[in-house]
């Protein structure tokens, strides 16, 4: 070394000794180092870029370097770096340049550190419609949109030449970007109810662009891309198709625009044609007419091989469209055509192809004299909600059309909330030049279904049902029927399913057999010539009988000749099958045309649909006489001539058959009705005998018929007395005995000459009679009577009160036999106590057929009599409405229905014993009971929130209300909320339950689920709607229980009006269905306050009101809005044995309510003064919200204003621990959020120590009192001090993307959005009571507020906006309130942040990078593994994962951050994927891994978790760490975790490196058991009762936690049982013994 540098030292002498030696000491400068220069940020609000760039030590200068256009040049910005920092901040990026920066520093030492990077920040890119031509539908009609088109157009970008030092575009010089890059290619996604396949558009060889679909690889469908050099754009047509039946058309046909000979369409739209951009256009066949496209463009620069080389950093993940509209859309296809009395049929196509996820949207049909562009110009014609569409489209009618005018057309579609619209092209149409389609069949009603029979010789057994249809005749049916050269055909579809499903086959099964599978659809079964005799002409109606056996023929003008025969390629059955449910739609075509199904060109349009149930296979019960009755006996004495003998005479009345019930071929010669007489002596049904029938074909048989008419009635009498057959001799002698009691029946059968069988009824009643003793009895001791019940009367309750009201009696009596059973008989009359059940003037009473009729079967027919009630206190179950107490021997018995207020009967009761076969019964006792007047309601009252009731069952005996909870959803909504109890009630009534929604939305349809908790079973899934505010009014009341025989009326009047107006139920009232099926007009329910009563609580909803018109008629109308209705209620009852007499009880009410406006709104029938009114109320809620909006036309971005004075009455309300600010509700494609809070949120945060949720889209970010203190962060107190300052704002912004950058760790993929969160303290001009003062003026200043100039627009005279329809009225109002919001929102703009020259308010900002106290985060994920938070910070290199306090609930996870930065949630592979699959710790490690980070704890287990490496003491330290609730510093040093822990008295800590044994692991467990249960791990006790022979092995304080884990199976003992405690533990042991203890 020594001579290295004397040999130096010598040489430096000589060189200045000898200048000519000096070229042998040149200085050497060192080679520049490089560095990475990074993009950290770019915020495209404020057009800056932050870079940043390894950290250099002793900086001494340095500079940054780029190049910008300049004109036809360039320029060279330089700018000075700050040597302290690694970090510089460019301002003024633009889009559509690539910014070649470029990082040069130099030390104290003169070393030089160079870095580039390429950044681009944005490409401007374009979506527009592309007009297209009108074309004609064949068969007559116009269309617009079958040809959906957008023109894609974006900006090549520019980069700075070194090679030339010129700004030139990208694609000519990328090997001076990166010598890697050959190609610069793009890719277009276009996303509408889901995403479409990305058109990339490719570079080739030379440089030309094409345009391909994603998955395609036939270059021969590749389109040529348009590129401009002078202006730099690139261009190309997106073509789709009408529908999916239409097939793309190919790039070969697009180019020469081929016309179709068929259609005379041409190919491609004639604005593409006429400019010659034919080469350009790519078929697409996912782009749709009428849809909304969200479209977004990334730039690839790839290599060689087109892998994607990231040297340009870009700005944005995805450029989005430019424009005053983020978003694009396809024209709406819709559909003209006329019929002959020129009615103009609008067919609209739904847009989004009637996707589900669309809001509730209305169609409007305009049209113009001009084809202008300004709505001013166009005259609404029709508006449509969604409620009209069946299917993919919408008809609807025009009328008043002068034939002769071209008349422009329009659909515009516009949605709720939102001011955005989509529309269509304009349409010309001249109805005169346009040839007529076949008139669209209305009105379809089924009127009549009849049993149909097999045809004779048919395999088919099953029976059908003829159907006759009836429909409108068409106006022009004069010059149809009688004209052949006219002549149209009616065709019939018929369906299963209301709706066509999609192509899976379904099983057809009726009556209980299965048919095949099919595909559920129309299918079209029958067409018919107008012409054909079989159609009748009913006056304003046609009426057609479809025949059930006749499915897929057509029917011509000559219905004789032979039908001709439709297509059924399914082989679906061809007759209509029995008792099934059928849906039907007609249409009609010209006589040429007939049979056509698929093309709409050559049909009118379909009719609504109406549906019809077939028959049952047994078709109709044959009925049976009505009266069975006794008319005369006599005895004939005993004499010479023969013995004595009786002759009985009974009747019954004649029936009247509609013969087409039960055959399709009646034979009105043959077929007749057959009445057959059955006697018997005793009541057993085997035991009676045939004895005489009708049937003239065969023996009449000893039974003597005739007829006789009286009045309205046909009697037929039979006479009994002799007996000639001699079986009916063997069964009852020679002639009917005197003293004896016989029974007759009667049934009837149908002879039908053309059935293979005849039908027989059941039998009728019995009728007893018993023949008069011809000589004195001879008495008969053994003859012994019960006892009667002689206490029989009317019960009383607890208070002695008897027990009888209008409506119900309860009688009581004591059993004195306990054989004994009991008849029970009403009358109008005492009857008399010998009496005989069957006497003529009981049988005869109007009561008793009254009362017998309805309670006669209501003894569970314990008596085989359907015509007696028999109480019997033995029987099980007793029967409904009766009781026995055994103790007392006392029965009761209620009855609840049937009676008649204020009016005497007589029921009289009987015992009877059945010995032997035989009756024997008591006398009558017989009481006289008066019910007293009808019972009035109660709790009448108008419902001014708006409800809903339904109920459901459930026979769980252990269940109550609370084990079920609501959850409710609207139609515009997709998912269900569970909602809170306080939303609804629950009342249980045995095994039913009523729910009732409170506080809903008026006029709205709610679908409700009711689950039960316990099992999360659906017990009920309906839809309902809420009354129509406009036009409807909800009353309800209490009320007794209502039977077929009461009800009540409801009267209604306005204040104008002199008398109420009653109500007709079935007209003015909606309908509803109670638990017994029944329909009423009221929907009936319990209530807390009627449980275990007879009375309900009744809801009704009053929809018309008779209204009497100046001609003096009645007709029934909505209620008018704004109107004060006065409303009272009665109830009534009918007699049941007379129901023309009717008894209402008294009324109650009136109460009083208003349509449309609460109680409290104004009374004053004026319209504009409710107009006026109705807008301050809403205007009233608006003012509740928490936050306002600012520029609300901002794209993509969400910004709002947050209102202290609301914020801060929350904070400090009773009760409320946080304020939510929630502006998730926004349109989806605003993926930017901006707030503004006032210094004095954060303050009244502190003082109350509450939180403030601002609740985003996919993210909720809580701010704690302590996450931002004005007092303590130097921003705010930068923000103070600035110059002219009086306030400070805290601004908060957050940007969430699909894609996530920097790029996230190997291994890992995204689970969730990434949200970029930032904060700047902001200082303000003015005070934050000065800007509220502000948009207080704005909003309600008397001359120039917003609301006051509305209110004047309102109250203009001539504003017919403001008269007419209410729902228009409001459609209007809600416009001008959102006028409102929206010009507040620009006042709010332009104050906060300046307008033109003029300055905001808020001025110098100050960005927070790191928060005082940690900030809480919650996000939606979807993974299958282990999900973790990672974060970005804003000073951060990489990206940092989260694993303390988070905490996943219901697919969301909740952490906390410090600073502001990239949010996002990442999953990992499932950690137990390298374990073995016999490895019976691997479903305890998936379990494990997804709730905890086991890489803390095994680094590298991502890749490989070795699950038979031992686990070190340091690790079980870890483990124990990562699942305790109370966690140290993270940096902590491990021996002090292990000693904060506790660890250190159980573990010996000395070497952490050692392996961790069985019985420390048994310890580690225990304790984290104990922690996770609140035990004392230190007085815990066990023992294990298993021999365990290395037990004097365990160390004593092991023993505890070794037995427990041996008794709750944590641990195992091996196979010689040895528990081994000194033996080390692995990774998959340990993890499988935590999990289980976890599941413990």
């Amino acid at each position: 070394m020594k001579k290295r540098l004397r040999l130096i030292s010598a040489i430096i002498v000589l060189s200045m000794i000898f200048p000519f030696l000096s070229g042998l000491v040149q200085p050497v400068f060192a080679a520049d180092i490089p560095i990475k220069v990074y993009i950290d940020s770019y915020d495209k609000a404020t057009s800056t870029v932050k870079l940043r760039w390894d950290a250099v030590s002793n900086v001494d200068s340095g500079t940054i370097e780029y190049h910008v256009p300049n004109g036809a040049g360039y320029s060279t910005v330089q700018v000075p770096v700050d040597k302290t920092k690694n970090t510089a901040t460019i301002t003024g990026i633009k889009s559509d340049i690539i910014y070649d920066f470029n990082v040069m520093l130099q030390d104290t030492s003169s070393q030089t550190f160079t870095g580039r990077q390429f950044f681009l920040a944005q490409i401007s890119f374009y979506a527009e419609q592309v007009d297209q031509q009108p074309v004609n539908v064949a068969g007559g009609g116009v269309e617009s949109g079958i040809y959906p088109t957008i023109k894609v157009t974006w900006n090549m970008p520019r980069v700075f030449n070194a090679s030339n030092n010129t700004m030139t575009y990208a694609n000519e010089a990328l090997a001076q970007i990166d010598g890697s890059i050959k190609r610069l290619n793009f890719s277009i996604s276009a996303t509408a109810e889901k995403s479409l396949a990305n058109v990339i558009v490719k570079m080739g060889d030379d440089g030309q662009y094409t345009a391909v679909v994603s998955g395609d690889t036939n270059p021969a469908r590749y389109s040529k891309v348009k590129f401009d050099t002078t202006t730099g754009k690139l261009s190309f047509y997106m073509m789709g198709v009408k529908d999916d039946a239409t097939l793309i058309p190919s790039i070969d046909d697009i180019r020469i625009n081929k016309i179709d000979t068929a259609t005379g369409l041409a190919t491609i739209p004639q604005a593409i044609s006429a400019v010659g951009d034919n080469w350009y256009v790519l078929p697409h066949a996912e782009v749709r007419p009428g849809t909304i496209y969200k479209m977004t463009m990334n730039t690839l620069f790839v290599d060689s091989l087109n892998n994607y080389v990231g040297t340009v950093v870009t700005g944005l993940t995805e450029n989005p469209l430019l424009g005053t509209l983020d978003y694009t859309y396809t024209p709406i296809r819709f559909q003209l055509t006329k019929d002959t009395f020129d009615n103009i049929y609008v067919r609209i196509h739904r847009i989004n192809q009637g996707k589900v996820n669309m809001p509730r949207l209305y169609y409007e049909v305009q049209t113009s004299n001009v084809p202008a562009d300004s709505d001013t110009s166009w005259t609404s014609r029709k508006k449509l909600d969604d409620t009209y569409f069946n299917g993919e489209y919408a008809i609807t009618v025009i009328t008043g059309i002068n034939s002769k005018n071209t008349v422009y057309y329009r659909v515009l579609v516009r949605s709720d909330g939102v001011s955005d619209r989509i529309q269509s092209l304009k349409l010309p149409y001249t109805m005169q030049e346009d040839t007529a389609r076949p008139p669209v069949p209305k009105a379809i009603v089924v009127s009549k279904v009849d049993l149909a029979q097999p045809p004779s010789g048919s395999t088919i057994t099953d029976k059908s049902s003829n159907i006759t249809i009836s429909w409108d005749k068409p106006s022009n049916w004069d010059q149809i029927r009688g004209h052949l050269d006219k002549d149209i055909y009616f065709h019939f579809m018929i369906s299963v399913n209301a709706k066509d499903l999609d192509s899976t086959p379904y099983k057809l099964e009726a009556n209980g057999k299965n048919y095949g599978s099919y595909t559920v659809k129309y299918r079209l079964v029958k067409f018919v010539s107008a012409n054909s005799p079989n159609i009748v002409d009913a006056g304003t109606k046609l009426v057609y009988t479809i025949k059930g056996y006749e499915l897929f023929k057509g029917e011509t003008e000559n219905p004789q000749g032979s039908q001709l025969t439709i297509a059924n390629p399914d082989n679906y059955p061809t007759y209509l099958l029995p008792n099934k449910t059928y849906y039907v739609q007609m249409y009609t075509t010209l006589a040429a045309d007939r049979g056509t199904v698929d093309n709409s060109s050559k049909m009118s349009e379909k009719s609504l649909v109406s549906s019809f149930t077939t028959l049952s296979p047994s078709g109709r019960d044959v009925p049976i006489p009505n009266y069975l009755e006794w008319v005369k006996t006599t005895v004939t004495p005993n004499s010479q001539s023969g013995p004595a003998n009786a002759e009985v005479q009974i009747r019954f009345d004649e029936l009247k058959i509609d013969w087409s019930n039960y055959t399709s071929n009646h034979d009105e010669q043959n077929d007749a009705i057959i009445y057959d007489l059955y006697m018997s002596t005793r009541t057993e049904p085997t035991s009676f005998k045939r004895i005489g029938t009708t049937d003239l074909a065969g023996n009449a048989g000893d039974v003597d018929f005739t007829k006789q008419t009286l009045g309205s009635t046909t009697w037929v009498y039979a006479t009994i007395n002799e007996f000639n057959d001699i079986n009916n001799q063997t069964a009852f002698g020679k002639y009917l005995a005197p003293n004896s009691t016989y029974y007759f029946l009667v049934k009837v059968r149908l002879k039908m000459v053309n059935e293979p069988e005849q039908k027989q009824s059941v039998e009728t009643v019995l009728l007893p009679v018993t023949t008069p003793t011809g000589e004195p009895p001879v008495p008969d001791d053994s003859e012994k009577k019960p006892l009667a019940p002689a206490d029989f009367a009317i019960a009383r309750d607890s208070n002695g009160n008897p027990m009888i009201t209008g409506q119900t009696v309860t009688f009581e009596w004591t059993v004195q036999e306990m054989a004994a059973a009991y008849n029970l008989v009403a009358t109008s009359f005492r009857v008399e106590p010998n009496t005989k059940e069957n006497d003529t003037n009981i049988i005869q009473d109007p009561i008793y057929r009254s009362y017998i009729s309805l309670f006669g079967n209501k003894d569970n027919n314990s008596d085989n009599n359907s015509f007696k009630l028999t109480l019997n206190p033995n029987m099980n179950p007793l029967a409904s409405n009766f009781t026995y107490d055994p103790k007392t021997k006392k029965c009761r018995y209620t009855i609840d229905t049937w009676l008649y207020p204020n009016k005497i009967y007589y029921f009289s009761l009987r015992s009877e014993i059945v010995d032997a076969g035989k009756t024997r019964s008591s006398v009558w006792i017989s009481i006289p009971v008066t019910t007293s007047l009808i019972e009035p309601p109660s709790l009448l009252q108008a419902v001014s929130d708006c409800e809903l009731g339904f109920y459901w069952f459930d026979t769980s005996y252990d269940l109550t209300a609370e084990g079920f909870q609501i959850r409710l959803k609207t139609s515009a909504e997709s998912n269900y909320t569970t909602l809170a109890k306080s939303k609804y009630t629950i009342v249980k009534n045995g095994s039913i339950y009523y729910g009732r929604l409170l506080k809903l939305k008026p006029n709205t349809q709610y679908n409700i689920q009711v689950v039960r908790t316990r099992d999360n079973a659906v017990m009920s899934t309906l839809t309902r709607y809420t009354r129509n505010d406009y036009y409807q009014i909800d009353v309800k009341w209490q009320g007794y229980a209502i039977d077929p025989y009461s009800g009540f009326e409801i009267a209604v009047r306005t204040e104008d009006d002199s008398d109420y107006a009653v109500l007709n139920n079935d007209v003015d009232l909606e309908q509803y269905v109670d638990i017994t099926t029944h329909t009423y007009p009221y929907y009936i329910e319990k209530s807390n306050s009627n449980l275990n009563t007879n009375y309900y609580t009744y809801n009704a909803r009053i929809k018309l009101v008779p209204t009497k018109l100046p001609d003096g008629s009645i007709e029934h109308r909505p209620l008018k809005p704004n109107t004060k209705y006065y409303i009272k209620i009665r109830a009534t009852k009918v007699d049941s044995s007379d129901q023309t007499a009717v008894t209402p009880s008294k009324y109650v009410g009136p109460v009083n309510t208003r349509t449309e406006f609460n109680q409290g709104d104004y009374d004053d029938n004026d319209n504009n003064t409710s107009v006026v009114a109705k807008f301050l109320d809403m205007v009233n809620k608006l003012e509740q919200n928490v936050y306002w909006d600012i520029s609300k036309k901002n794209g993509v971005s969400n910004k709002v204003f947050v209102r202290d004075e609301k914020v801060i009455n929350i904070l400090e309300g009773y009760g409320n621990f946080t304020c939510t600010i929630d502006i998730s509700q926004g349109p989806a494609y605003v993926y930017t959020d901006e707030i503004y809070l006032a210094k004095d949120i954060l303050k009244a945060m502190r003082t109350n120590n509450r939180s403030v949720i601002i609740k985003a889209r996919d993210a909720e970010f809580t701010i704690t009192p302590d996450t931002f203190d004005p007092a303590r962060q130097e921003e705010f107190k930068s923000a103070a001090a600035a110059s002219g300052a009086k306030d400070v704002y805290l601004k908060v912004n957050n940007t969430q993307s699909t894609a996530v950058q920097p790029q996230i760790p190997a291994g890992t993929s995204a689970a969730a959005k990434m949200n970029t969160f930032s904060a700047q303290a902001v200082a303000s001009k003015q005070t934050s009571t000065t800007v509220n003062a502000q948009i207080k003026d704005k909003l309600y200043n008397d001359t120039t507020g917003l609301i006051a100039k509305k209110l004047e627009v309102i109250k203009n005279p001539n504003n017919t906006s403001v008269k007419g329809d209410a729902k228009a009225v409001e459609t209007y109002l809600n416009g001008l309130l959102e006028e409102v919001r929206s010009e507040l929102s620009y006042y709010l703009e332009d104050t906060l942040n300046g307008a033109g020259y003029t300055p905001g308010v808020l001025d110098q900002k100050y960005n927070i990078t790191r928060f005082s106290a940690n900030m809480g985060v919650k996000m939606p994920f979807k993974a299958a593994g282990k999900v973790n938070p990672y974060v970005f910070y804003e000073n951060s290199a990489s990206w940092q994962k989260l694993t303390q306090n988070l905490k996943s609930e219901d697919g969301y996870l909740s952490y906390v951050v410090n600073s502001t930065g990239k949010y996002t949630l990442l999953s990992s592979p499932d950690m137990a994927a390298t374990v073995p699959a016999d490895n019976a710790a691997k479903p305890y490690i998936t379990r494990f891994s997804q709730s905890y980070d086991l890489t803390a704890v095994f680094p590298g287990s991502e890749v490989s978790f070795n699950s038979g490496l031992n686990v070190t003491v340091r690790e079980g330290i870890l483990l124990y760490e990562l699942i305790a609730e109370d966690k140290v510093d993270e940096q902590t040093d491990i021996k002090t975790k292990a000693k904060a822990y506790g660890l250190d008295r159980i573990i010996n800590t000395t070497n952490i490196y050692r392996n961790l044994t069985r019985q420390e692991a048994a310890a580690l467990v225990i304790r984290l058991y104990c922690q996770k249960n609140g035990a004392d791990y230190d007085r815990l006790r066990a023992s294990y009762t298993k021999p365990i022979k290395d037990d004097s092995s365990i160390a004593g304080r092991y023993a505890v936690p070794v037995y427990m884990c041996l008794q709750m199976q944590l641990m195992t003992l091996d196979s010689d049982s040895r528990f081994n405690p000194e033996n080390a533990i692995n990774r998959a042991g340990m993890i499988m013994v935590i999990q289980k203890m976890l599941e413990a």
